[in-house]
């Protein structure tokens, strides 16, 4: 969850006696102290003890200094937090993880405990003044939660957590954490610019030839847009996309288009593109062509004996996306947060519009657009729309793309004739041996990757209803609004915790 915007009023909070209260708790009890939205974070680390780590003071009393002259946020009543090494000077100051200060990047070796995978808290203010503040539902190592960072603008900016107990509450997103105790918060009032304002945005679905036979004309009636799968890998056509592109023109619903990577070279991406503008040329975009490039593409990448990494995944992007824009289309990059940390580069998100995938465990509404989010966002998988029988991905958009695309020349080239496929540089896919003629093995893996991550969301079945709730009374379990799944597969750390409470908060 992230918020940023003019910061009114900074203040911490600590309780170090039982019973440790938790981050909606402190919400509820400081929320009208100022005027302005509350979001209160989790702030300071604390061994079981507690004992203090780092350096932390709170209203004139120094609970911790660890490290003596080690730069932190300090702040004064009615000032804003900032960057010194002069903790004396301030009734409030907290260190954990100094990760940018006046725009250099700080040393970051600090283990790798901390510097781990996990979730994160941040906080910090760009060049403008404006304050951020972040506690994010994937994992990002520590350099990666600072390239994020750097990729906001931040110049002065500080990690507060590096073990997973990252919490957020304002009143309508609440994030527990990993289920540690925690003892200090962060408590924030930012001046709300969008309150009392509508969000703009529209909604749509995204669908491919697994969609079937569409209704259109009811679709039509419960859509704002839609996004096609023209296609995929080397000159693949959607069996689906002209029958839908087609219908979309007859009903009137405003349309782009994806394309299903199976590049390896940047080369085979812009023959990609190349293929992807031939399929659309007949047609009017309001929307526009995204670069899907997924885990399917990334096994059969591995197949081909080519590892991907960051630079070849985000120079596959980059050639797809030029030649899209080279054309006069609008080009988007289709990711989730692990391919934006994991294999695209920090910049990407600057230079090209990012149609983001996240799907929380609970629908949300067009306010809880994650910060990562560009103009589109895939909110779920498991959607409804009339008109269509199986379940569909759902979008929404925040970005007036068709009057974006009408001012680059409406979204289209000249027709032109019928486009010969050009030659295959890889064999055709091969049918799934004795299975469905239409489907080839790309697709069917394809399919039941979609299924995998489909199932997860599913509530969970009848027969635990009753062992779930006793777990999370018991604290067993912690989940959040956004991102928790019943039926997430466990890994064997989340199994040590889960033993580990049981011992302690049960036996």
């Amino acid at each position: 969850m992230f918020y940023a915007g003019k910061l009114l009023c900074a203040e911490l909070y600590d309780d170090s006696a039982y019973p440790y209260t938790n981050v909606k708790a402190v919400w509820e009890a400081n929320k009208g102290k100022h005027a302005g939205k509350c979001v209160v974070v989790n702030a300071h680390w604390h061994d079981p003890g507690p004992k203090y780590i780092g350096n932390y003071k709170i209203n004139g009393h120094t609970l911790s200094e660890q490290y003596p002259g080690m730069v932190g946020l300090g702040w004064n009543e009615g000032q804003a937090p900032q960057m010194s090494t002069d903790m004396g000077s301030y009734r409030n100051f907290v260190s954990t993880i100094p990760a940018i200060v006046n725009g250099v990047r700080q040393n970051l070796s600090y283990g790798g405990g901390v510097e781990r995978a996990t979730t994160r808290t941040w906080f910090g203010r760009d060049a403008a003044g404006n304050w951020s503040v972040e506690v994010t539902t994937s994992n990002y190592t520590l350099d990666g939660i600072v390239d994020r960072m750097e990729s906001l603008g931040i110049i002065d900016g500080m990690v507060f957590d590096g073990s997973g107990s990252s919490q957020w509450y304002d009143g309508r997103t609440y994030i527990r954490g990993d289920g540690r105790i925690v003892y200090s918060y962060l408590i924030l009032w930012f001046a709300d610019g969008n309150e009392g304002e509508r969000l703009n945005y529209m909604k749509g679905i995204d669908v491919s030839y697994y969609q079937g036979d569409i209704d259109w004309s009811q679709v039509s009636q419960n859509v704002d847009f839609a996004i096609l799968r023209a296609g995929y890998g080397q000159n693949n056509i959607d069996k689906k996309f002209v029958e839908y592109a087609n219908a979309c023109t007859q009903y009137n619903i405003p349309f782009g288009v994806y394309w299903f990577s199976y590049a390896y070279t940047e080369d085979m991406a812009r023959r990609e593109a190349q293929y992807c503008l031939q399929a659309v040329a007949p047609y009017k975009l309001s929307y526009p062509i995204a670069f899907d490039f997924e885990y399917d593409s990334v096994r059969y990448a591995n197949d081909k004996g080519v590892r991907v990494g960051k630079s070849l995944a985000s120079s596959m992007a980059r050639a797809f996306l030029n030649e899209i824009e080279a054309a006069g289309y609008y080009g988007t990059l289709y990711a989730n947060a692990d391919y934006l940390a994991s294999y695209f580069e920090s910049d990407m998100p600057s230079r090209y519009d990012i149609w983001y995938a996240q799907w929380p465990y609970t629908l949300p509404a067009p306010e809880d657009k994650p910060a990562q989010s560009g103009g589109m966002w895939q909110y779920t998988s498991n959607g409804s729309v009339p008109g269509i029988s199986t379940r569909v991905d759902m979008n929404y958009a925040y970005k007036d793309y068709p009057a974006i695309i009408a001012s680059l020349g409406g979204g289209s080239v000249e027709p032109t004739p019928e486009p010969q496929p050009e030659p295959d540089p890889t064999p055709t896919p091969t049918p799934i041996p004795g299975g469905d003629d239409d489907m080839t093995y790309e697709q069917f893996k394809e399919y039941i990757e979609r299924y995998e991550k489909e199932k997860q969301l599913l509530p969970g079945s009848s027969w635990s209803v009753a062992d779930c709730d006793w777990a999370v009374k018991n604290g067993m379990f912690e989940g959040s609004d956004v991102g928790y799944m019943w039926r997430s597969p466990c890994t064997r750390e989340e199994l040590a915790a889960l033993f580990h409470r049981y011992d302690t908060k049960v036996k």
